[in-house]
């Protein structure tokens, strides 16, 4: 699930999870609310309760999250809304920038 409108090449990102079908869902926030409140949690229980409806179609098995900004958070509430494990990598982006 990306929290932006970019568009990826999918065949970029297969060899990340091996045998297994690659799929991206894309969720970006609905207003620039970033911008000008920051992040406040109040502001986006919508749309993470969103992700969660989005998780419940999609039933993941295991949850990878690569940064522990807005992907954390909505990766966390998943988690607990679906009792998935969650891998977080801090320490980077999918493209290797810190």
């Amino acid at each position: 699930m990306a929290t932006n409108n970019r568009v990826v090449r999918i065949s970029e990102f297969e060899s990340t999870v091996g045998d297994a079908e690659l799929r991206l869902h894309y969720l970006p926030p609905r207003t620039s609310f970033l911008r000008y409140l920051g992040f406040n949690t109040w502001l986006l229980r919508k749309w993470m309760g969103d992700a969660v409806q989005l998780a419940k179609t999609i039933k993941p098995h295991l949850i990878r999250c690569y940064r522990n900004t807005l992907n954390g958070l909505i990766a966390s509430n998943i988690e607990k809304a679906l009792d998935v494990p969650l891998a977080i990598s801090p320490h980077c982006t999918a493209g290797g920038r810190p």
